[in-house]
C-alpha cells in the first residue's frame, strides 16, 4: 500500500504579544507631619499653619505668636541640604526684606528650621522659598513664593508703634550726622595730597569719600574711605576691584596686591573682586583705611610727587543683607585714582578727574 503523504503543518502567522497596559507611577503625596501638626495647634490653639506637597516632598510652617516674638517653625522632608529664604509681607504678599536660615537635618525626621520674627517686624504673612545650593535649585508652591499667614499677639501692634518711633528718631539723628560729614569734607579733601574723591550714591543712599595722603616722608601711601549712608541700610560693604596704572580700568583681585595692608574682614569673591565691609564711626558714619608702599619723586615742576603701589580703585556697594546694590548717580562705578601721573593738579582738578574718567571708561563720549 502507498504510503499516507505527510503534510507539513502550516506555520502559525506571527501575531505579537498582547500589551500589557502597565500601572502609571504616581509620587505620592506625603502626609508624615499630620500628626505633628495637630498636636502642635493642641497645644496653641492660635498657632497657625500651611503645609505644601512639591513633586512629592512635604513642606510644612507653623507659626506662634508671643508678647515679643513670633517663631516659625519649617520642616521639609528631604534628604537634601536646603537653605529657606524669607521675609515679611503685608496683604500684597510683596516681600519687604529677605533674610537666608540654613536648614539642619535631623534624622529620621526631616530637615527643619526656627525662625525669630521680633514682634515689631511681624507682619501679615511669612513668605519663603527653598535652595537647594549643590545644584542651584529653588523650590516654591509652582509659580508662587511659598506664603503663611502669621497670627497676631495683642501687644505687637503696640509694640510696632514704639519701634517706629525709635527708628525715626534714630533717622533724624543720622540726618544731622550727614550733615557733620558734608561740613567736613572740605577738610578731608585738603588732607587727600595724593587724591581726593568724592561721590553722591542714588536713591539717596548717601554720599562717600575717598582720600589718598602721604606718610612717613613719601614712602607711605594712606587711604581712608568714610561714608555717611542712609540708616535703612545699615552696616554696608564695598565691593571692589584694585586698578593698576595710568588710566586702565580693569578690575584685578585686592587679595593679589600682597603689598597692601588691607583691614580685617576682606574676602575675595572672584578673580577680580573683594569684599570689604566699613566699620561703624561716630557721628553715624561708616568707613574703612588702608595703607601700601609709596615712592617719592620730583615732579617736572621741582614739587614732589608721590606714587603709591598701586594706581586706585573702582568700587560698588551693598547694604547689610546683600540685597540692595547701589552706586554712584552717574551710573558706573565709583573710580578713586591714585596714581597723580597725567592728572591736572589745579584749581577743579576733582571735576578734571571725572571728566577724563568718563572719556577712558565709558562706550561712548560724554563730551558733545
Amino acid at each position: 500500500a502507498a504510503a499516507p503523504e505527510v503534510r507539513a503543518a502550516a506555520a502559525p502567522e506571527f501575531a505579537p504579544e498582547p500589551r500589557v497596559e502597565q500601572e502609571k507611577i504616581e509620587r505620592v503625596k506625603s502626609n508624615k507631619f499630620a500628626k505633628w501638626v495637630g498636636e502642635a495647634q493642641e497645644e496653641d490653639a492660635d498657632a497657625k499653619s500651611s503645609t505644601w506637597n512639591v513633586d512629592g516632598m512635604e513642606v510644612v510652617a507653623l507659626a506662634s505668636a508671643s508678647e515679643q516674638e513670633c517663631i516659625v517653625h519649617v520642616l521639609v522632608d528631604t534628604m537634601a541640604d536646603l537653605t529657606v529664604q524669607w521675609g515679611p509681607a503685608g496683604a500684597d504678599k510683596v516681600w519687604k526684606a529677605s533674610k537666608r536660615t540654613p536648614l539642619t537635618n535631623q534624622p529620621g525626621f526631616a530637615h527643619e528650621a526656627f525662625i525669630t520674627i521680633p514682634a515689631a517686624e511681624a507682619d501679615k504673612f511669612f513668605m519663603f522659598v527653598l535652595h537647594e545650593g549643590s545644584v542651584n535649585r529653588w523650590i516654591k508652591e509652582g509659580n508662587n513664593d511659598f506664603a503663611l499667614e502669621l497670627p497676631r499677639h495683642a501687644e505687637w501692634d503696640r509694640l510696632r508703634l514704639e519701634e517706629e518711633a525709635r527708628k525715626a528718631a534714630e533717622v533724624e539723628k543720622a540726618f544731622v550726622g550727614r550733615k557733620a560729614f558734608l561740613d567736613k569734607r572740605h577738610e578731608r579733601e585738603g588732607k587727600g595730597d595724593i587724591s581726593f574723591a568724592s561721590f553722591e550714591l542714588e536713591r539717596d543712599c548717601g554720599a562717600i569719600d575717598v582720600v589718598c595722603y602721604s606718610a612717613e616722608g613719601g614712602t607711605v601711601a594712606k587711604v581712608e574711605i568714610r561714608a555717611w549712608l542712609h540708616p535703612r541700610l545699615g552696616a554696608c560693604s564695598l565691593h571692589f576691584g584694585v586698578l593698576q596704572g595710568g588710566r586702565k580700568s580693569e578690575w584685578t583681585c585686592p587679595a593679589d596686591a600682597k603689598s597692601v595692608t588691607w583691614p580685617e574682614g576682606l574676602e575675595t569673591v572672584d578673580a577680580k573682586a573683594a569684599s570689604l565691609p566699613l566699620t561703624a564711626l561716630p557721628e553715624h558714619l561708616q568707613g574703612a583705611d588702608f595703607s601700601m608702599p609709596a615712592k617719592a619723586s620730583k615732579g617736572t615742576d621741582g614739587e614732589t610727587v608721590v606714587e603709591p603701589c598701586i594706581a586706585g580703585i573702582s568700587f560698588v556697594m551693598k547694604d547689610s543683607t546683600g540685597t540692595e546694590w547701589f552706586k554712584p548717580r552717574s551710573g558706573g562705578d565709583a573710580t578713586c585714582r591714585f596714581s597723580s601721573l597725567g592728572r591736572w593738579k589745579g584749581e577743579w582738578a576733582q571735576v578734571a578727574d571725572k571728566i577724563v574718567e568718563q572719556e577712558v571708561t565709558h562706550d561712548q563720549m560724554s563730551l558733545r
